[in-house]
């Protein structure tokens, strides 16, 4: 018996100190990097814009906060965050990393951008794709358990939020614009600097709609990333990437 109540004592002395060795990581916004490509412009309010002539393509990285505001407005249930939902652990988390996409066209008879072929990569080699309305579908039916009560009226809302917030791939005639939310899946804890690239914007078409000019549009960013132990106070934190 002396035997076993030492064995348990070791393990929970084990278990003790690897609660107070083990840590978590704490990422901040993604914001725009000074390094940027030609024709790239930085505004105030962290949005970058690529401009030709009198076209303008506008990326924005969005944070939990404002999806909130912007796409819950109305008190429906936000399809791209998690909204006021406190997991146990304490920590806050995101649902998907979103993008603001707008379109401004006043140089070209039409622009089309499709947002299925928009990447992320990241400097560490992860890649990500975006998330096209189908597979959005497919990934909130699952919480729509019997398709009854109030899981089946979330589903319904957040499906029609999508329809009507998501980036749609129209063609943007002279004198139009165009915007909507760029979804991906949420990052690794250890992406820090990445790249968004926008494949093959069509700016010129011949008589049967094919495209004869396309450009490959990159967004550089930035994130702040730090790792937390359990035990320290949220100000406690070490940068691990830059």
């Amino acid at each position: 018996m002396a035997t076993n109540s030492r064995l348990a004592s070791l393990l929970i002395a084990v278990v003790i100190s690897s609660w107070g060795c083990s840590y978590h990581y704490v990422a901040g916004p993604l914001q725009p990097s000074e390094d940027q490509g030609e024709g790239m412009k930085i505004a105030d309010d962290g949005s970058l814009t690529f401009v030709r002539g009198r076209l303008e393509v506008s990326l924005r990285p969005m944070t939990d906060d404002e999806l909130d505001r912007q796409v819950s407005a109305n008190g429906e249930v936000s399809p791209y965050t998690y909204g006021d939902i406190v997991f146990d652990d304490g920590i806050v988390r995101s649902r998907f990393t979103v993008f603001r996409l707008k379109v401004k066209n006043y140089e070209f008879p039409k622009v089309i951008i499709d947002p299925t072929q928009i990447e992320l990569v990241a400097a560490n080699g992860r890649r990500y794709w975006s998330l096209n309305h189908q597979q959005l579908v497919t990934y909130f039916r699952t919480y729509a358990v019997g398709y009854r009560g109030n899981e089946h009226g979330d589903f319904q809302e957040r499906i029609g939020l999508l329809n009507r917030t998501m980036f749609k791939s129209d063609a943007v005639f002279s004198g139009q614009e165009l915007d909507g939310y760029i979804v991906f899946p949420v990052l690794h804890n250890d992406v820090g600097s990445v790249e968004v690239v926008v494949h093959g914007a069509a700016l010129r078409f011949d008589y049967r709609g094919v495209p004869l000019e396309t450009v490959d549009i990159g967004y550089r960013l930035q994130r702040d990333i730090r790792r937390k132990s359990w035990r320290e106070s949220p100000r406690q934190t070490a940068s691990i990437a830059e």
